[in-house]
């Protein structure tokens, strides 16, 4: 295979690079007929062609992510599974990890962009490869090897911190560019996937070759038939449990929420406005974390008794319903009590506001009950998550 076929087939199809060239030459249109009549252009009205061409950069990477790795095209994987590739040899519908071709197409995009704005033009590859890493996160994280993606997020949002300084943003790009692609290969290396399907909850070999002749994974198949059983059977099944993050899943995704924040207020100059953003941070994660915690595990599980009926029956406490308030209230008060110290201390707002975040989002994902737990013995009524959820007449 020559260069250029290598290179047609790493690129996005034909229709679409038409279109991204057509609507990028329609921007210059008014600069250009602004100096045929010698008037003069604002620097301003050179940044939608450069925002335009970034926005195309940022697609293009999760274009070169998503669109050659089988996990995201059910039909491929299904006849790769027929064939005996090995992760030795290249994917026959193009390369996922990155090849020097690539330089040619992210090439153009940084030309295009430094027409627009010469000074600044590092940031085409800078959002190109951070589009590229969004999509390969999502497939570490789908394919077990969660550990490089998270790796790769971190190094991510240290390189966006320094994105006023684009060659050292650039620079820890790369370097996650590096995690990830190992990451790919270790995912790669265990195709075909079936054994790790099957230690997961998944379907046999045959059970699930049979789904994937039609083009749906073995998820996609249950999903199906969960649809097929409708309300009341398919919260009484035992799929109704929804699959739960590993423990190691959710540290890691605790502290990487925790070093976003001390990223984003360490970005801020000024000390009142970073004061200000650490107390709107804290006072989000007390609220929305103790919610949204409260929501997923009432969906679906309405008490055995109204408010109203309590006060009449004078169960003012219902003990088996009533503890899945204890994690939520305990996370709140950790935090509220956390934070008051720490404020009392003198700790500096970008250190205080991650330290919050973190207790309080430890003490919700860890804490008792699980969801399992919750469903399978909870005293609670299963009731119907949607109001127009689908029903069984019998």
């Amino acid at each position: 295979m020559t260069t250029m076929q290598r290179v047609r087939q790493i690129l996005p199809p034909p229709r679409l690079l038409m279109l991204a060239v057509t609507v990028y030459a329609l921007l210059w249109l008014p600069l250009l007929w602004l100096r045929h009549l010698g008037l003069p252009a604002e620097a301003e009205s050179f940044r939608a062609p450069a925002v335009f061409t970034l926005f195309i950069c940022a697609l293009y990477g999760v274009y070169r992510a998503a669109a050659f790795h089988p996990m995201w095209r059910p039909g491929y994987l299904a006849w790769l599974r027929t064939t005996p590739w090995t992760v030795e040899r290249p994917l026959p519908e193009g390369p996922v990890l990155l090849v020097w071709e690539d330089a040619i197409p992210l090439g153009a995009l940084t030309l295009a962009v430094w027409v627009c704005q010469q000074e600044s033009c590092l940031e085409a590859p800078l959002i190109a490869l951070c589009g590229y890493l969004a999509g390969v996160t999502l497939t570490l994280t789908a394919r077990n090897v969660a550990r490089f993606a998270w790796l790769v997020l971190f190094l991510v949002a240290l390189g966006l911190r320094f994105y006023a300084d684009v060659e050292v943003a650039l620079a820890l790009v790369c370097v996650a560019v590096v995690v990830g692609r190992a990451g790919l290969n270790r995912s790669l290396a265990s195709f075909p996937w079936q054994n790790s399907d099957s230690r997961n909850g998944g379907a046999s070999d045959a059970s699930l070759a049979s789904a994937l002749a039609v083009g749906l994974s073995d998820k996609h198949q249950r999903a199906k038939v969960s649809e097929r059983t409708g309300w009341p059977y398919e919260s009484l099944g035992p799929e109704k449990a929804r699959p739960a993050l590993s423990g190691e899943n959710r540290t890691l995704g605790v502290l990487f929420t925790a070093w976003a924040c001390y990223l984003i207020l360490s970005s801020v100059t000024d000390e009142a406005e970073r004061l200000e953003s650490a107390h709107s941070i804290v006072t989000i994660t007390l609220l929305l974390g103790p919610l949204g915690r409260l929501f997923v595990y009432r969906f679906g599980h309405a008490p055995p008794i109204s408010f109203w009926g309590r006060l009449r029956t004078r169960r003012w406490l219902i003990p088996g319903y009533d503890f899945m308030f204890v994690t939520p209230l305990t996370a709140a008060l950790a935090g509220c009590l956390c934070f008051w110290g720490l404020t009392t201390w003198g700790v500096p707002p970008q250190v205080h506001a991650p330290i919050v975040v973190t207790i309080t989002l430890l003490i919700l994902f860890f804490g008792g009950p699980t969801l399992r737990n919750w469903h399978f013995t909870g005293h609670h009524r299963i009731a119907p998550p949607l109001a127009n959820s689908q029903m069984v007449q019998v």
